[in-house]
């Protein structure tokens, strides 16, 4: 065995290293935003590709694998440059994971969230009552990394929030107002583009779209 894979197989098990296994993550599959665990690749930022069962728990904001039957958490985000799950790219910001949309010089990123709260607790007339219907609940850490979810019924609300980066900054939006605020310069040219396609802020290909216009402005100053 040569160096390189030497290297490449000890930062591997440093990353892996202080991860629990959790047997039943799966009686809460809408944790995960693949519908299945699926074959995936992670590139390091030294070098080298590590071909693993993957997915992406919304939780938690962390890559998961499979191993020997069992799901861990992949740690140190830090030192991944890339993963691939199916037909997304995703780098990491902080702790997280954020899926690539499009590329330079104005990037889109999509943050991934799941938010967990109580299912309502009924009263004696069979009604749902509001204030316990929001409680929110933490899921369990096991481990260093890796946070799951009991057995416990539990509503998951899944989240999506856009990132704008460009050159070293990095700002989320929701609506025009918010992108706008990204690129005063061009806030006429953005507005006529939101009213003129009637982009909707709840699709991703529209926003992609919009942010393709906007590197079409970045780049023509």
């Amino acid at each position: 065995m040569n160096k390189r894979v030497l290297l490449l197989i000890g930062t591997f098990l440093c990353i892996i290293t202080g991860l629990s296994a959790q047997s039943d993550t799966l009686k809460h599959p809408e944790q995960f935003l693949f519908p299945e665990f699926s074959r995936g690749k992670v590139s390091m930022k030294t070098g080298g590709d590590i071909d693993l069962v993957l997915n992406y728990n919304i939780i938690s904001e962390k890559i998961v694998f499979v191993q020997n039957g069992k799901i861990l958490g992949l740690g140190k985000p830090g030192s991944v440059d890339t993963v691939y799950i199916q037909d997304k790219k995703l780098v990491p910001v902080g702790k997280a994971f954020f899926a690539v949309l499009a590329g330079s010089p104005v990037s889109l990123l999509i943050q991934y969230k799941g938010l967990i709260r109580q299912p309502p607790k009924m009263d004696s007339y069979g009604r749902a009552s509001e204030a316990s219907s929001t409680t929110s609940i933490n899921s369990m850490k096991v481990g260093n990394e890796f946070y799951t979810l009991t057995d416990q019924d539990i509503i998951i609300n899944k989240e999506i929030v856009y990132w704008i980066r460009i050159n070293d900054s990095i700002q989320s939006f929701r609506d025009a107002n918010q992108l706008i605020k990204i690129f005063p310069d061009f806030k006429n040219e953005i507005r006529s583009y939101i009213r003129q396609n009637k982009t909707k802020f709840g699709n991703s290909d529209d926003i992609l779209k919009l942010t393709i216009y906007c590197n079409g402005l970045v780049k023509g100053v």
